[in-house]
């Protein structure tokens, strides 16, 4: 069969020209989440049978049919203005035969459909909407694998004995909960980061939590879960699109020691928020932003707070959990990952099929009341005034989606016992969680380092007065960021150090050591957070004090430091911290070197490390030796750079 058209020649006569091979349209589809509509059409390529979905964007486009040669389509220069044309006779024949059209859906996520009876119900629509049937279009690879019921089981089994692996199953379900939520609670999307060595289980959890909605390998291109080692509009782009999706999905990002560092904090608030900033086009007209509604959960050895820069707002969005033992052996992380590759998908739909018969029943109302009581119970375990208020509500949503496990699949998950995991690891990091852990190391570090920028007055000197300080604070060829005084009271510093010198530092130059050296962003935040801590000197109502020197009066932010063997450690230990963090974060082979340079000067405090990082000291070493051989034996060494970062 073909298709052409038919003229009139010279003598007026009808002329048929065959343009190109026959084909048909065999099934239209329409995606509910986009409008796009899809034609399935059928060819012939070589002979041989040839099936292949086109848009209709395509299909009227007679630039693009050109790349669907390689299907069948018989596109070239003298036809392809006449195939759209094709492309809609044969839909209007389509449409009068009265053929169904197919329902497809690009967006996974909880979605509102009608049920059986015509009642409204949310669900979540996976590779598959369970109510109307519509197949998912997407980009990723979420087509359920193996046996539900063997899932469901095999996930029982493993919470017997471990309120950590309860945890992350929770916030799993936790995230189709969100999505269900939306519009009725005004809860942010959430970022959870496990932060701990090598070798505890933590990339095992983060393809458990996956493997509830798709396909947990983070080798897999499509896949939920994929290294962070992409740009930071790669990851935006996938997972974010167009429209206000309802959400109900959680994305997985492994590894945050390969992670672009510059400017993370943006990526980080786009995804905490949802919402990518704005830009303009070529033309300087504003450019739709992308949305996304749904939850991620990131793993690596570097701090995902400290590098938000002291931002509060990002900091309540991050769950933190340091150091903790998610597996009991090498052994149970390697069980789990068989199981869940061969087995996965089916949970977020089996979940929210139950939710949502329960809000058909009990009403929005009701669910809303129960994560109120959920938020209430953590806040009436929390102590940490600053925080549980502002995180309350996502905790009561772990808490909450606890339950509903509990009630739907008879999980046996301990409330109580799970709500005590998530406060004691609140309470353990609660520094932490103001991304300000070492921010008081890291400042006495940079005064100590800089300390020709600063003008010292006489220890003799009991008291010094204006008039003294005068007499010092003389004009200098090094810029002056202020001076350092002796101390004589007691005052008590973290871990058992006792002030003896006071650090004025004029305040827009403590503001830019924060933000330029040091990469914090809230200075005013932090200002605060050295007052509440006894480690600053200011007045009643502000995070600073005034004083005037040479008839100036300036506003000073004052620092206690500790004595000066004290401050060397500190110094040192800032030291090995930048040391370890460098050698276990290189790239490429031209960073050997400095990776040997990490490795020298670590050797030389080699007495004061402590047990963990004596052991990644020697897997610097190991890694090392192992790379200098192969680049010896002339082997690309590039593919052996990344073959520790797996547990």
């Amino acid at each position: 069969m073909t298709f052409g058209q038919t003229f009139f020649n010279f003598k007026g006569e009808e002329e048929y020209i065959v343009r190109g091979r026959d084909f048909d349209i065999a099934e239209i589809s329409e995606d509910s989440d986009t409008g796009e509509v899809y034609y399935t059409v059928q060819c012939q390529k070589l002979g041989r049978d040839s099936e292949f979905q086109i848009p209709i964007s395509d299909a009227m486009d007679a630039q693009a049919l050109v790349d669907y040669r390689r299907y069948g389509l018989t596109v070239n220069d003298s036809n392809k203005r006449i195939i759209p044309d094709i492309f809609q006779q044969k839909e209007e024949e389509y449409i009068e035969a009265n053929k169904p059209i197919r329902a497809l859906h690009s967006i996974a996520g909880v979605k509102e459909c009608a049920d059986e009876n015509g009642e409204p119900i949310l669900v979540y629509a996976g590779a598959e909407n369970p109510v109307n049937n519509s197949k998912y279009c997407g980009k990723f690879d979420i087509e359920p694998k193996g046996d539900p019921d063997k899932w469901f089981g095999f996930v029982k089994s493993l919470l017997r004995h471990s309120s950590g692996i309860a945890f992350i199953l929770a916030f799993a379900f936790a995230a189709v909960l969100h999505g269900v939520l939306k519009g009725k609670k005004d809860i942010d999307n959430l970022i959870l980061h496990l932060r701990s060595e090598s070798s505890v289980g933590k990339s095992t959890m983060l393809e458990l939590a996956v493997s509830v909605f798709g396909n947990p390998d983070t080798k897999c291109a499509d896949g939920l879960a994929r290294p962070w080692n992409s740009t930071h509009n790669a990851i935006l782009h996938r997972m974010m699109g167009e429209g206000s999706q309802r959400g109900g999905i959680l994305y997985a990002l492994d590894e945050i020691d390969l992670a672009d560092k510059k400017n993370i904090d943006r990526l980080l608030y786009a995804l905490a928020s949802g919402v990518e900033r704005d830009r303009l086009t070529a033309r300087g007209k504003r450019q739709k932003s992308m949305t996304g509604h749904f939850f991620v959960i990131s793993t690596g050895e570097d701090s995902l707070l400290e590098m938000t820069k002291g931002n509060p707002g990002l900091t309540v969005r991050v769950i933190e959990m340091d150091d903790h033992m998610w597996t009991d052996s090498a052994k149970q992380s390697e069980d789990i990952k068989e199981f869940i590759h061969k087995n996965y998908g089916h949970g977020a739909t089996e979940f929210d099929l139950h939710l949502g018969r329960w809000i058909q029943q009990n009403g929005m109302d009701a669910l809303c009341e129960k994560l109120e009581n959920c938020r209430k119970a953590y806040q009436d375990k929390c102590t940490i005034t600053e925080r549980k208020e502002r995180k309350s509500g996502r905790y009561g949503l772990i808490l909450l989606s606890a339950e509903f496990l509990n009630l739907f699949f008879d999980f046996g998950i301990d409330i109580e016992e799970l709500c005590n995991f998530m406060i004691e690891n609140e309470t353990n990091n609660s520094e932490d969680l103001e991304g300000y852990a070492d921010f008081y190391n890291k400042l006495v570090g940079q005064i100590v380092k800089e300390d020709a920028h600063f003008v010292h007055l006489d220890n003799s000197r009991k008291k010094l007065s204006d008039k003294a300080k005068q007499a010092h604070y003389l004009p200098s060829t090094k810029e002056q960021w202020g001076l350092i005084e002796p101390i004589f009271d007691t005052i008590e510093l973290p871990e058992g150090r006792f002030a003896q010198s006071i650090a004025y530092i004029e305040r827009t130059e403590f503001d830019n050591i924060v933000r330029k050296r040091l990469n914090y962003e809230d200075s005013k935040s932090l200002r605060k957070w050295l007052k509440k801590n006894g480690l600053s000197r200011c007045e009643d109502d502000r995070g600073y004090c005034r004083m005037t020197i040479n008839h100036v009066e300036l506003n000073y932010v004052a620092v206690y430091l500790p004595g000066e063997e004290d401050r060397g450690e500190i110094c040192r230990e800032e030291l090995i911290k930048e040391l370890l963090r460098s050698g276990n974060t290189y790239r490429i082979k031209n960073d050997m070197e400095k990776l040997g340079e990490c490795i020298i000067k670590l050797k030389e405090n080699r007495d004061v490390l402590d047990e963990s990082q004596i052991d990644s000291l020697n897997r610097m070493i190991k890694k090392y030796n192992n790379l200098e051989e192969k680049i010896k034996n002339g082997e690309d060494i590039k593919s052996s750079l990344f073959d520790d970062l797996e547990d």
